[in-house]
């Protein structure tokens, strides 16, 4: 008697036991449709109360044969973060018998696999120095750069150069393109803070050469072995083999009538959108264009670079227009006209 009653504990125990895992399944799939399921609830294993049994009248869950590892759509998986599983193992050999086993965590990514683009590490150095040492913008929208602290400092003035020397050190045509173009205007900025700093005090940049001739061709650095200058640079490296009217508004001459030098380095990954917000910064402030009625006074960046701004006065026109706000943008589209130019070479100090 107590035998048959043992019997019949046990089958109503596997009974509900697959019961369970049935309902459990279904669970699953509908978590993975539109709603969560919480595992330690739905999967906990049903407690048998019965006398005294003994191991080897228990069947005994084999290894699973069959299983799938599938990730919860209600979490966001992104590469090298470690996020929760749902476990929807099931046995073909033996439905009768549930299987509770804990999801395996996924393998953890190593990171050195996929390390952060070069420019990300390379231009620290010289994010820390303009971070430091670049005003936010005044209220004639110009950010100012403080050379006499950075030339008082000896540790942030070696830091610049080793900066500069890193840059030497690398192979720029090993880059994609975006790396490519900032390294070159990072390089071209850092080298000219550097000059004017070396030389400080000075009024102009342009005080830095015969005639007022500037800095700008003297071969100031070299990249795989060959001497370039500012020049170089600018001209014979970006404008040439990376032509858009954009780069003109990522080089800094240290000038007040230029485009701002920001406080933070070039970085490819956000290259494009943040040049276009120096554009649109630019040509919204005095140093940019001004409307006075039917007539607009421009940057001589403008005509010296005419030809990187569609090849005409109209060229020029069009591309202020794509980022003018306010007077300036009602004058262009009463159509006013470009009468003068106008540039600023007092020292952006």
């Amino acid at each position: 008697m107590l035998r048959t009653a043992l019997y019949l504990s046990i089958s109503f125990a596997v009974l509900d036991s697959t019961a369970l895992a049935q309902g459990s399944t279904c669970l699953s799939k509908k978590s993975l449709g539109t709603e969560k399921t919480d595992q330690s609830t739905s999967l906990r294993p049903m407690t048998v109360s019965a006398p005294s049994v003994t191991v080897s009248q228990v069947p005994t869950p084999r290894p699973s044969t069959s299983m799938a590892v599938i990730p919860s759509p209600a979490i966001n998986v992104e590469p090298g973060v470690e996020t929760p599983y749902l476990d929807t193992r099931t046995e073909t050999s033996s439905p009768s018998v549930p299987i509770f086993k804990m999801a395996e965590a996924p393998a953890k990514v190593d990171k050195t696999e996929k390390s952060e683009p070069m420019t990300s590490s390379l231009h620290a150095p010289w994010n820390d120095i303009l971070q430091s040492y670049v005003s936010a913008p005044d209220e004639m929208g110009l950010t100012h750069f403080d050379y006499a602290r950075l030339k008082s400092s000896s540790e942030d003035k070696l830091k610049l150069d080793r900066y500069i020397k890193s840059l030497e050190a690398k192979d720029p045509s090993a880059l994609s393109e975006n790396e490519a173009i900032a390294f070159w205007a990072n390089l071209y900025n850092a080298v000219t803070i550097q000059v004017v700093t070396d030389n400080y005090p000075v009024k102009s940049i342009r005080k830095l050469g015969s005639f007022n001739s500037g800095p700008w061709k003297k071969n100031l650095v070299t990249v795989n072995g060959a001497e370039m200058s500012l020049d170089d640079i600018e001209h014979g490296t970006l404008r040439k083999k990376y032509p858009s009217p954009y780069i003109h508004y990522m080089v800094n001459c240290a000038s007040v009538g230029c485009p701002n030098l920001l406080n933070e380095a070039w970085e490819a990954d956000s290259l494009r959108v943040k040049r276009k917000a120096a554009a649109a910064d630019y040509i919204n402030s005095p140093r940019g264009a001004v409307a006075s009625g039917d007539k607009l006074t421009v940057s001589s960046i403008y005509d010296w670079f005419e030809e990187d701004f569609g090849g005409s006065k109209e060229g020029v026109i069009e591309h202020i227009r794509k980022y003018a706000t306010g007077d300036l943008a009602d004058a262009i589209k009463g159509g006013a006209k470009i009468k003068k130019y106008d540039y600023d070479w007092s020292l952006n100090n």
